[in-house]
């Protein structure tokens, strides 16, 4: 039909490098919108281009057993790094030689990567370019850091000294040093990564999905191979792992339409396997303290799955297809998540439906929860840029919206909070065209603009203390520095 084809051409034009959309379709149906995303992110294309259930279970190897026991002993685990992904979440890393020193999880507590401590106000925000790596070709993934904080460890080897591993288009992983940018190693894979990487507990392995179907393990310290998996087609979801260390366990979702938990003890057949009807894009979640897996298909099914034998506890059909990845608050365990063209959806833990906020545009922004401060009340709100070139802020209570701001180009990245008490309460975002906006949250007003990159930006930017890193599609990879 004219309506399907108007459609395809849109959302082709949407996501493809040259993006120029002027306006966004009203209430377009969600089968055609459905089968027009399917088929363009169907192609494998060499070019820059962003593009009823069933659960099996694999044979538990035989040293399953005394693996877990091995590791059970949290005595011998000790904290000595964290990790930071995309929307900054974080988790620890951990050390088994207790020759390293006594547990040092308590001094970790509190810590706040994104802690700006430069300055206590909002204002004269300034952002320099420190570096930037060449990368062969576009960088829509993001960075994972693996830092350890000079007051927490000694260094006494390269093998521990902070880095950004960063992943491109070409197949290319860098490890790259924070403060300069200074290249520790690189390995290219056999085909194209768009997925973001992850690290494993215990910080020694690097986990990447591959458009040819693998996801590889490789060495924190050199990017050597260690092993792979194989899926039955392209890996566009980042891998997740289950941060315990007494569950050594690595999620990551194919383009064949199932979702696999991986052993680190056994890779070579998956613990467990879950189908879903359409394929997995988004980064999945791991409620670890509700003891739930999330995650939404491209069928427009958000799943609640047991994170070890993946039962189901509950599923709900938002009628649209889910790009974008999941969140939980922290307290209530409520979750959150963004629809292509349906909205935003909150939901309980128990999978009732809290609200809907629909009026927002095609999303492929993954929100975030971030507070504002107002007499000394803090109130949670959500956070989350759309394609038709608004930055929304929406009450994570009621699904209200609090106000919106317009940015100069669709915004593709997700955001990331930046903050230091309640006297500096900053979201960053970057739109495709390359401008950073920083939005004071407490007021409203985009404090300051800056375009980063001449290239389009689909990469969501991490920030560490008053360092941003970010990839872009002119083929580089950036760090800046942020000073108030």
């Amino acid at each position: 039909s004219l309506f399907a084809a108007i459609l395809s051409q849109t959302l082709s034009e949407m996501l493809k490098t040259e993006i120029r959309i002027s306006t966004i379709l009203d209430n377009p149906s969600t089968i055609q919108l459905e089968n027009a995303i399917n088929e363009i992110l169907s192609s494998k294309s060499s070019s820059c281009v962003k593009s009823e259930q069933s659960v099996e279970f694999g044979d538990k190897p035989t040293n399953f057993h005394q693996q877990k026991e091995k590791i059970d002993d949290s005595s011998d685990f000790h904290q000595i790094g964290i990790v930071l992904s995309r929307t900054n979440r974080t988790h620890k890393v951990f050390s088994s030689n207790s020759s390293d020193s006594s547990d040092r999880t308590s001094n970790f507590e509190g810590f706040q990567p994104n802690l700006v401590v430069v300055g206590e106000t909002e204002s004269d925000p300034i952002i320099k370019f420190r570096w930037r790596i060449f990368m062969e070709k576009c960088v829509d993934s993001s960075p994972i850091i693996l830092y350890f904080p000079p007051n927490q460890v000694e260094v006494t080897d390269d093998s521990r000294q902070s880095c950004a591993f960063i992943c491109s288009h070409s197949g290319l992983i860098v490890a790259a040093t924070l403060s300069k940018g200074s290249v520790i190693w690189k390995r290219h894979l056999p085909d194209r990564i768009e997925a973001n990487p992850c690290i494993g507990v215990l910080g020694i392995e690097l986990y990447v999905g591959c458009y040819d179907g693998k996801l590889y393990s490789l060495s924190v310290n050199s990017g050597e191979i260690l092993w792979t998996f194989q899926t039955e087609n392209t890996i566009k979801s980042s891998p997740i792992v289950h941060w315990s260390p007494q569950k050594r366990l690595i999620y990551v979702a194919s383009y064949d339409c199932n979702i696999y938990a991986i052993q680190h003890s056994n890779h070579s057949i998956p613990f467990a396997k879950f189908s879903c009807p359409k394929p997995v894009f988004c980064t999945p979640f791991l409620d670890e303290k509700r003891d739930s897996l999330y995650f939404g298909d491209l069928s427009g099914v958000v799943y609640c799955l047991n994170p070890i034998n993946f039962a189901v506890k509950w599923k709900f059909s938002t009628l649209s297809p889910i790009f974008s990845s999941p969140i939980v608050e922290t307290m209530t365990g409520n979750l959150i998540l963004s629809t292509v063209s349906k909205g935003l959806f909150c939901f309980e833990p128990n999978g009732k439906l809290l609200w809907n906020y629909s009026s927002i545009g095609i999303v492929f922004s993954s929100p975030i929860i971030v507070q504002k401060f107002s007499n000394g009340i803090s109130q949670n709100l959500i956070c989350v840029g759309s394609q038709n070139q608004y930055f929304y802020v929406l009450s994570l209570k009621s699904g209200d919206l609090m106000f919106k701001i317009r940015s100069t180009a669709q915004i593709v990245s997700s955001p990331v909070w930046i903050f230091s008490d309640q006297q500096l309460n900053i979201v960053l975002f970057i739109s495709i065209d390359g401008v950073m906006s920083l939005l004071s949250i407490n007021s409203g007003v985009v404090i300051a603009k800056k375009t980063i990159s001449s290239g389009q930006i689909f990469s969501s930017p991490v920030v560490l203390n008053q360092s941003i890193f970010v990839g872009s599609r002119d083929e580089h990879f950036y760090c800046f520095d942020i000073t108030f």
